[in-house]
């Protein structure tokens, strides 16, 4: 499972949306100042919102606010809302069914670096990730 642009892109997204001091943040502003294709934020964004990171506003100053606080919400919970998090050991579950005949050796190694990996991106809040860049000096993300 490895972290690809839909979570770098939905990470930067929701870093302009804390650096907008909780005021509703258009798309064309987030994909303006990121410099990211408007239709995949717009993707993005839904993911996020169907997940209950984010909510929406309508009208002439609507757009996207955190719907969470950013210490409440996880890296595992972005991830998860964008990517296909689920491990898919290839030769079956925790049971080693689907060997292909042979026990395998391999499925219980995968499946708890699965359970490390996993505790990880759930110790990293939005507000970890915000405090780090900017401690960095970097803007937005």
């Amino acid at each position: 499972m490895p972290i690809n642009t839909r979570t770098e892109y939905a990470v930067r997204a929701l870093l302009e949306i804390i650096d907008n001091n909780n005021e509703p943040i258009s798309v064309r502003q987030i994909s303006e100042t990121q410099r990211l294709p408007r239709k995949y934020v717009e993707h993005l964004l839904a993911n996020l919102k169907s997940a209950g990171l984010i909510e929406s506003t309508t009208g002439s100053k609507g757009g996207y606010v955190l719907k969470k606080d950013p210490l409440l919400i996880k890296l595992y919970d972005v991830v998860k809302a964008v990517e296909d998090i689920t491990w898919d050991v290839r030769c079956g579950n925790r049971n080693h069914d689907y060997c292909m005949g042979n026990a395998c050796h391999l499925t219980g190694f995968w499946n708890e670096f699965g359970d490390k990996l996993d505790a990880l991106l759930k110790d990293f809040s939005l507000n970890d990730i915000h405090r780090l860049v900017l401690a960095k000096g970097v803007s937005g993300a």
